[in-house]
């Protein structure tokens, strides 16, 4: 069996990608707003974003919203590179289909370890623009691109390791 590694559930990482869309520039944003953009009742929401508030992922307030803590901001912003980091490569680099390499990417970035995400960043020489040529959030697993290929050079071209 597989051992899984995740601080957060599924659900929760999809909640703070929500939240950082919704969100624009640290704007509070309406549980109604999340829910709809999720596909769930209210009340749901309203639920599952006062179990994430507890863990200091956002801060929810009755009436008024919710907005990410700096914590949930960094967390969402992970989430999200990892999704636009592997949508990116299955179609540069796979040549798989927009839509379904939206899709792969939507399931794998719950699941994709840090090694394997650097490893294709490296591939893709560290990219900076999302497929819709927006900025991707930046990279947290090391302190800068240089430093990664110095503590992680990517393996040449053509070798397979095994």
């Amino acid at each position: 069996m597989c051992a899984m590694r995740k601080k957060f559930n599924l659900a929760e990482e999809e909640y703070l990608k929500a939240v950082l869309a919704l969100s624009g520039k640290n704007k509070a944003v309406r549980t109604k707003d999340v829910a709809n953009a999720l596909g769930l009742a209210p009340a749901s929401a309203t639920q599952m974003l006062e179990k994430m508030a507890k863990k200091r992922l956002l801060r929810h307030s009755p009436y008024k919203g919710v907005e990410l803590t700096q914590k949930g901001r960094e967390d969402a912003e992970a989430v999200l590179r990892r999704y636009q980091l592997l949508e990116r490569f299955f179609i540069e680099y796979l040549r798989i289909s927009p839509s379904e390499a939206a899709h792969q990417a939507c399931l794998m970035e719950h699941f994709i370890s840090k090694e394997t995400q650097r490893r294709i960043c490296q591939i893709m020489k560290h990219p900076e623009k999302s497929m819709g040529n927006k900025p991707m959030p930046k990279c947290r697993l090391e302190k800068d691109c240089d430093s990664c290929m110095e503590k992680f050079p990517a393996p040449k071209a053509g070798r397979l390791l095994l």
